[in-house]
């Protein structure tokens, strides 16, 4: 007499006086035991949910020594098991009715497949055996909000639920250890008493966020999320003021410097000297006339020969420009120095 507790696939050999018998050894499958439904878990999608796109949760079925139901998928398509994926708004008292009594949201797509898994295959990759006792749920939310998901396995609600979206398929599975745990935490706290567990009850890792059932809350986002405007609307309300502000202060700026500008032109206009004034108004261009201009000469009478001097009237005389423009500049100059030496 043996007993096994696991299920698969054995070869078992039978010998007599050591010697093996006729077709020994031989292929055995074991199955798995009847399902107990306290060891049903859930895990997928469940923190990062969009209204209008679709999300994944996968049911895992076990019996009562932690066997995956050993459900041949070809055999049963759907599976043996009765499950069911409720999405409620609220969450009453009363077992035998839809979200325990409370409002259900019908206005979600739901699909159930039998032996279907993370991989997107009926063969898990990391055996090579189909995924047995393995449901797929991929539910479509179309409104937006606070929702409780619930899941039922023969038509009692599953306790243990996982988040460990955005892992990889071969990483989603929280693994039977973690199962274990919140299947025991809920044994000591009462199974009978449904509660919300969060992730520092039972210290399990980021990746493994276990969230419980009954009461927990999931936030189902909008798929078009309007961008934050506040920073935007400050500035249109507040942008123009301080624009009028800035312009006001740049034209008194402009009206203050040209008020000094116009003081301190005025200033030097006054303390400029009268003789200076005079100088400046005798800076006009001179009219030569014949003997006046030829008198001018007589000052050059120690540097000039009478030929010079005579070559030099002769060129006024006839409008010399050159001659014409030295002899302005020479008697402006003496006018100056004379006015000059007077105020001395």
């Amino acid at each position: 007499i043996y007993r096994l507790t696991q299920s698969g696939i054995y070869m078992v050999s039978i010998s007599f006086a050591w010697v093996s018998g006729a077709g020994s050894p031989f292929m055995l499958e074991i199955a798995s035991a009847p399902a107990e439904i306290a060891l049903t878990y859930v895990y997928g999608d469940l923190l990062n949910v969009v209204a209008g796109a679709t999300s994944t949760l996968y049911v895992q079925t076990r019996d009562k020594y932690g066997n995956f139901l050993r459900v041949d998928p070809t055999a049963y398509p759907s599976g043996s098991e009765d499950i069911v994926f409720e999405l409620c708004q609220t969450v009453g008292n009363d077992a035998t009715l839809p979200c325990l009594g409370g409002n259900q949201d019908t206005n979600v797509g739901i699909t159930i497949s039998y032996a279907v898994g993370p991989s997107g295959s009926s063969t898990n990759p990391a055996t090579g055996l189909p995924y047995y006792g393995l449901y797929q749920i991929v539910y479509f939310p179309f409104n937006e909000g606070s929702f409780v998901p619930e899941v039922k396995h023969n038509s009692t609600y599953v306790q243990c639920f996982f988040d460990t979206s955005g892992l990889g398929s071969l990483q989603m599975d929280p693994g039977q250890a973690r199962a274990n745990a919140c299947y025991e935490q809920l044994q000591a706290a009462g199974a009978s008493a449904r509660r919300s567990l969060s992730p520092q009850t039972l210290s399990v890792q980021n990746s493994r966020r276990l969230v419980g059932s009954g009461n927990t809350k999931v936030n189902i986002k909008a798929s078009f999320t309007p961008p934050d405007n506040t920073t935007l609307q400050y500035w249109l309300t507040f942008a123009p003021i301080l624009c009028a502000v800035a312009a006001v202060g740049i034209q008194l700026l402009c009206m203050i410097g040209r008020f000094a500008l116009n003081r301190r032109h005025g200033a030097r206009e006054l303390v400029q000297p009268a003789d200076v004034l005079q100088a400046e108004q005798d800076l006009t261009p001179v009219k030569h006339k014949g003997a006046e201009d030829a008198d001018t000469f007589q000052d050059f009478k120690d540097v000039l020969g009478e030929d010079e001097v005579a070559k030099c009237r002769k060129l006024v005389e006839e409008g010399d420009v050159r001659l014409l423009g030295a002899m302005d500049a020479y008697s402006k100059t003496k006018k100056m120095t004379a006015r000059l030496m007077k105020s001395l």
